[in-house]
């Protein structure tokens, strides 16, 4: 490609060399936490990989980054930005780099700070090679990459072990989603403040949070049924809500990203499977029942639910098992990364499994397995030479037979504590000899995700 053209698609990727600005409409006003972090990352000799999933605001993250650092004094013509979700972009990443320099009037080693935003690189044939070279060269480069594929990018990148620091952005948890749509500065603080204070293993005090409990519970129903997608939020209309997560998922995950990245050649029988998996989240899979079900062999299942993982909408736990074999050897549960994607399915799935769902993303920072002998633990979490068991149960009166599970699992492991969430019961009492810690699910959401805004 001429050096003319590429001139032409950089300005167009780049409109702040001209306006001096990033226009409010690319940049939007809501800035996620993890900006503050990013910023962090760049004072390190890194490059900054961004990961996740289409659709959880990864461009809009990088525009509010170029935002900031323009009001930072950098030259608005050292920050480059390219999107190789175009086809157009899909060239040797140094013709791209040369006609860059003929912009700048120098070269890349000869320029000051300079800032490259490389989206969707997934796409870019050998890009990590070019940024390698450059960055081993120590030039004056501040990379930050985002992909939506997490093999690709894995895969491209251990030519670069030791240079990255990467991080994964999801859809908002119930944090961020209260702070987006309650839009309130006392909340956040009392709920920032009440972090600091929370334990697996005391009656929280939520004191501050009982004048705003019931706002925090009715924006937790709206988020069990839709979500943390945030280009859906502003959406009132639920029909709309469902075609565009469905466009976005089926369409351009399924029957764009994974066709072009895995080469599938019938992406229908991946679409089966991934509607299969939204009305089961939650479940242990069966991979027999799977095949026979979906008329694949086991090959293609797990060929397939891997795709899936790669592409950051769905998640699978192991069992927990003093055997690393017995670990190893069993049947995974699986999970949709968010509630919104498990309405792709049209079906009505049970609102404890949607809970626990939701449960599993606001614990995905933590080491966290199942368990089941007969009876089965929804979640186990391990920290250190602790081990939690949470069982789920999304109502209001819970009775003993319901948490048999937890009294087998703590028995085997000679534990003295453990944790029932519910819809609305907050308490602690000892049962059997057990300790046990009643807690809402809105409330141990927003304890656990490690969101603050200091």
């Amino acid at each position: 490609m001429k050096n003319e053209k590429i001139k032409e698609l950089m300005y167009f990727y780049c409109p702040w060399w001209v306006s001096n600005k990033v226009s409010d409409n690319l940049s939007l006003d809501f800035k996620r936490h993890i900006i503050k972090t990013f910023f962090r990352y760049l004072t390190l000799n890194r490059i900054l990989i961004i990961k996740g999933p289409r659709r959880t605001g990864k461009t809009t993250i990088i525009y509010q980054m170029i935002d900031i650092l323009i009001h930072k004094n950098i030259p608005p013509k050292n920050i480059l930005y390219l999107s190789f979700d175009d086809p157009e972009l899909r060239i040797n990443l140094n013709e791209i780099l040369s006609a860059y320099e003929e912009i700048l009037g120098s070269t890349l080693a000869q320029a000051k700070q300079l800032y490259f935003f490389l989206d969707e690189v997934q796409f870019m044939e050998n890009w990590q090679f070019t940024i390698k070279k450059y960055f081993d060269r120590k030039y004056p480069i501040k990379f930050i990459i985002s992909g939506s594929s997490a093999s690709l990018v894995h895969k491209d990148t251990e030519s670069l072990a030791g240079r990255t620091i990467e991080h994964i952005i999801l859809p908002f948890n119930f944090t961020e989603y209260i702070d987006y749509t309650l839009k309130d500065e006392k909340i956040r603080d009392i709920i920032t403040e009440f972090k600091k204070t929370f334990s697996f293993f005391k009656l929280p005090d939520i004191t501050r949070l009982i004048p705003y409990q019931r706002n925090i519970f009715i924006a937790f129903n709206h988020y069990i049924s839709w979500g943390g997608f945030p280009h859906i939020f502003e959406i009132t209309d639920e029909i709309l809500k469902y075609k565009l997560l469905r466009e976005d998922v089926i369409e351009k995950i399924i029957y764009r990203d994974l066709v072009e990245l895995f080469g599938i050649k019938k992406p229908f029988v991946l679409e089966k499977l991934f509607l299969y998996l939204a009305e089961h989240s939650s479940e242990i899979l069966n991979i027999s029942n799977i095949s026979n079900t979906l008329q694949l062999s086991r090959e293609y299942i797990e060929k397939y639910i891997d795709y899936l993982k790669q592409a950051y909408i769905i998640k699978t736990i192991k069992k927990y098992s003093s055997s690393v074999e017995k670990m190893l050897r069993s049947n995974v549960k699986c999970f949709l990364i968010d509630n919104g994607l498990i309405k792709i399915s049209g079906s009505e799935v049970p609102i404890g499994k949607l809970v626990e769902t939701i449960i599993s993303g606001h614990l995905s920072n933590r080491e966290i397995f199942y368990w089941r002998d007969k009876e089965e633990v929804d979640f186990i979490i391990k920290e250190g030479n602790n081990i939690i068991p949470i069982e789920i149960k999304y109502k209001n009166h819970i009775e003993k037979k319901d948490i048999m599970g937890l009294f087998k699992f703590t028995e085997q492991y000679q534990l003295k504590s453990a944790i029932v969430i519910s819809k609305d019961i907050l308490e602690q009492k000892k049962i059997n000899g057990l300790t046990v810690l009643f807690i809402p699910a809105w409330l141990f959401v927003l304890s656990v995700d490690d969101i603050t805004y200091i």
